[in-house]
Parts: C-alpha cells; sequence; structure tokens
C-alpha cells in the first residue's frame, strides 16, 4: 500500500475544509482513517502512520465537538504538530516512518543497506519539517478568515513533500548507477 494512501486522511482533513465545516471535515477523515486502518489490519500490515490518522484526526474532532471554534482555531495545528512530532520523533528514536512503506516495495536484501537507510531518513525528515512548517504557521493561519488559504497552504506543503517521496529514490538509484559506471571506467 502506498505511503501517499496512509496520507489520505489527512489530506482529506485539509481539502474537505474547503467544501464542508470544519468539524464535518473531521468527521469524513477520521472516518476514512478508521477505514484505511480497517483494510491495514484485514491485510496484516497495519502501518503506524495509518493509527496515527484517526487518533488525530479523531481527536481533533471530539474536541470540535465540546468547542465548536476549535474545529477552525485548532485543528490544523493538532493533526499538524502532531504529524510533526510523529515524524521527527520517529527519526530521533532511529525509526523513520517511511521505512515501514519502502520495506513493503522493495526486496529484502536492501532493508540494511545504507543508501536505502539514508534514503528514508531523508525523505521522513522532508515529512517532518513539513509537517512542522504547517504546525508553526497553522495558529496566524487559522485565526485568517477564509478556509481556502489555510487548504492552499497545507495542499501545497503535502504536494511538496509527495513529489520528493517519488523523486528522491530514483535520484538515489540514478546517483549510485552513475557512480558504479563511473567507477567502472576508471578501473585498472
Amino acid at each position: 500500500m502506498s505511503i501517499f494512501i496512509g496520507f489520505l486522511p489527512f489530506v482529506l482533513s485539509f481539502v474537505l475544509r474547503i467544501f464542508l465545516s470544519a468539524r464535518l471535515a473531521l468527521a469524513v477523515s477520521a472516518g476514512v482513517g478508521l477505514v484505511a486502518l480497517g483494510r491495514q489490519f484485514m491485510s496484516g500490515t497495519p502501518k503506524s502512520l495509518s493509527l496515527l490518522a484517526p487518533l488525530l484526526i479523531g481527536a481533533a474532532f471530539l474536541l470540535a465537538l465540546r468547542w465548536p471554534r476549535f474545529a477552525e482555531r485548532g485543528a490544523g495545528f493538532l493533526v499538524s504538530g502532531g504529524l510533526a512530532a510523529f515524524v521527527l520523533g520517529g527519526i530521533a528514536l532511529g525509526h523513520p516512518f517511511s521505512l515501514e512503506w519502502a520495506r513493503e516495495a522493495s526486496p529484502p536484501a536492501i532493508w540494511n543497506e545504507p543508501a536505502f537507510l539514508n534514503a528514508n531518513l531523508v525523505i521522513s525528515l522532508a515529512w517532518g519539517l513539513g509537517f512542522a512548517l504547517l504546525a508553526t504557521i497553522s495558529l496566524p493561519l487559522e485565526a485568517m478568515p477564509g478556509r481556502r488559504v489555510r487548504s492552499l497552504v497545507a495542499a501545497c506543503v503535502m504536494t511538496a513533500a509527495a513529489l520528493f517521496t517519488s523523486w528522491y529514490p530514483v535520484h538515489v538509484r540514478e546517483t549510485a548507477r552513475q557512480a558504479a559506471i563511473s567507477q567502472l571506467q576508471t578501473a585498472p
């Protein structure tokens, strides 16, 4: 299952706010997160990110039920800040979150290769910094009227991280291939 599917509930929580009330967007996103998590449990491969989605978004929804303004004024910070803490904390503990997804799409023979581990560290760092940026700017953005600005900024940050996630492994492989060719050409 793609890492992008793991982020679907989070993406929805930002994008749906353009079209729906913030509370309804949170409810739908938490529901999608629960469905995705259920599918992963049924396939035997639940991911930590998929566990986090219904927890963070569900917590934001429950808080918004109690304090309706929280949906507009604090949910983005809670979700983005929680994601940033999860991703950056995983890196600090030596467990970049992207390893779960990358191992699913890669042969076990390379799982302990330094290039594979480093690529996942860099990819996780890109996502973590993106979420930290969203958390940092979410409070001033949430104070602004207009959900479209907040959602557009979130969509741009997540799109940039997704594009980087698609590009970087290809770049690492191509760089290694070019280095191997160069080494063969200079060998006596």
